[in-house]
């Protein structure tokens, strides 16, 4: 009963493009939500919100791959239901009769139901869930990586056609003006994203945490002619943020799928360094598609998605094509792999079709940015799907849940590797070890 229906396709009046829509909140104590909810579904309102301020429960907690705030506000017992109705399509006292007869319909099941609904009423547009967030996202840079809106890159776009056009014509600059010549000149990659109904656009600080992850185990790859020189693999720990389990060089850069033997010559030196290899990247709980992009703009070969919601598996695919990424190198399935017997097996066979390896014995690079307790709940699954050597970066961590994933980990067979910390965040990164010969 949580969140909002799909109000697309409903009639209503226009106003220029937006839909406007009739709002009705409803306030009841919170022991009547679910029930009254039901009643107003059911009564003809086509959707139905429930603001209730409570915790997430378990089963909510499992279903759910995508970061939580650190802090909710407390509830103060009661439920605001919000149902939305196109303008136009009835009047104010029609839908105040509806909201009654589902009154009448619970009450005998809910004597705590207020006997006169209290309710405000508004007007808004459908525009304004779309578009009015947009207003607190703007391009930003994450390394030598620029995060970019994709309506910032459509909004430049006429303007930059504009001034072409207009030096094209001979228009000169006035003396003692100087006229401003793009930046195209900055190193490094520019990715363009719009995360509209899915999490991660880069600017939360457990995206941020794994793309600088990911920036430095994809190193190897973009620049495999600087693999032997001495370099620290730390990431650099910026203002407000701690590192600890600090790896020694060079673990921190991701291996190639042949999961060469470790040896005495290759000491300090990654097998994807000494090898070139492009690496498929499984990125579990994909939302908006962000890591699996930024792993193909630094040199993945592809990457196979996975997540629970089909609007994050849409939004996803529509990211890589506004970034140039073909669909036969970015791979997205809907699934759940606590919970689904078979899938680690499909995300293997997904893998190895993207592979260039003859031998394809697991992904050398796995990414999570889910909840700790999701974490946890899926860590006997990782082994199966790392090859050995392979890297398995994970965020969506409050800072206090650090030692209960790592220790998750390490039941699993895994190796914790390298811990981070920004802000009530954290980042823990562990490894599938060699066997012992």
């Amino acid at each position: 009963m949580h969140g909002l229906a799909d109000r697309s396709g409903l009639p209503g009046s226009r106003k220029g493009n937006a839909l406007i829509y009739n709002r009705y909140e409803i306030t009841v104590p919170l022991s009547c939500s679910e029930l009254l909810a039901d009643a107003l579904a059911e009564g003809g309102f086509e959707g139905v919100e429930v603001n209730d301020g409570l915790p997430l429960t378990e089963a909510e907690q499992k279903a759910m791959f995508t970061d939580i705030p650190a802090s909710l506000p407390e509830s103060d017992g009661f439920s605001r239901l919000e149902v939305y109705v196109p303008e136009g399509e009835r009047t104010d006292e029609e839908i105040r009769a509806l909201i009654g007869n589902a009154f009448e319909e619970v009450r005998p099941f809910l004597p705590e139901l207020p006997a006169i609904p209290q309710i405000v009423s508004s007007s808004t547009k459908d525009e304004d869930w779309a578009n009015n967030w947009k207003a607190f996202f703007h391009g930003f840079r994450i390394g030598d990586l620029k995060i970019t809106p994709s309506w910032e890159r459509e909004a430049e776009e006429p303007a930059a056609g504009k001034a072409s056009a207009g030096m094209a014509s001979g228009e000169q600059a006035a003396e003692g003006e100087s006229r401003e010549e793009p930046q195209n000149d900055l190193p490094g990659h520019e990715l363009f994203i719009d995360p509209g109904a899915a999490f991660g656009t880069g600017a939360h600080e457990t995206t941020r945490l794994c793309i600088e992850a990911l920036q430095k185990a994809l190193q190897g790859v973009k620049k495999p002619e600087s693999s032997g020189a001495a370099s620290s693999n730390d990431p650099p720990v910026s203002s407000g943020e701690t590192a600890t389990n600090a790896a020694p060089a060079s673990s921190g850069a991701v291996p190639s799928n042949a999961e060469p033997a470790p040896s005495s010559e290759a000491a300090g030196k990654t097998a994807a360094a000494a090898a070139g290899a492009a690496p498929v990247l499984l990125d579990i709980g994909t939302g908006s598609g962000i890591l699996s992009i930024v792993a193909m703009l630094y040199g993945a070969r592809g990457a196979v998605g996975v997540d629970l919601d089909p609007l994050a598996l849409q939004s996803a695919r529509e990211n890589a094509e506004k970034n140039g990424i073909r669909e036969d190198r970015f791979l997205l399935i809907r699934g759940n792999l606590i919970e689904e017997e078979g899938l680690g097996e499909r995300l293997l066979s997904l893998g190895e079709g993207l592979s260039d390896r003859e031998s394809f014995r697991g992904f050398p690079l796995i990414c999570g940015n889910l909840l700790a307790e999701v974490l946890i709940a899926m860590a006997p699954f990782i082994p199966r799907l790392l090859c050995h050597g392979g890297l398995f970066i994970t965020s969506g961590i409050l800072k206090e849940k650090v030692k209960a994933v790592e220790l998750a980990f390490s039941e699993a067979g895994l190796v914790p590797w390298h811990t981070r910390i920004l802000g009530d965040w954290a980042l823990v990164t562990a490894k599938k070890p060699y066997p012992e010969r």
